[in-house]
């Protein structure tokens, strides 16, 4: 995890996990946590009970560009 955005409360859960990644690309950039944008990309949660309880903020995670996961010293 390297940190949060939040969506709108209008999106829809089905809209949020089709546009967190690039939230999560513009508001918590790879490059600002030490990671190298042509290994790795934006990924991000976002969970059904956080945002029916009026939570619609999106986890922001890193993957490898091959889908797997990275670690801090990469």
């Amino acid at each position: 995890m390297l940190g949060f955005t939040r969506l709108g409360e209008d999106v829809t859960l089905a809209e949020a996990r089709t546009r967190s990644d690039a939230a999560c690309a513009r508001q918590v950039p790879l490059r600002d946590y030490g990671f190298d944008p042509s290994v790795g990309e934006a990924g991000s949660w976002t969970g059904a009970g956080p945002r029916k309880s009026g939570i619609h903020v999106v986890v922001c995670t890193v993957r490898r560009q091959n889908g797997g996961t990275m670690e801090g010293a990469e």
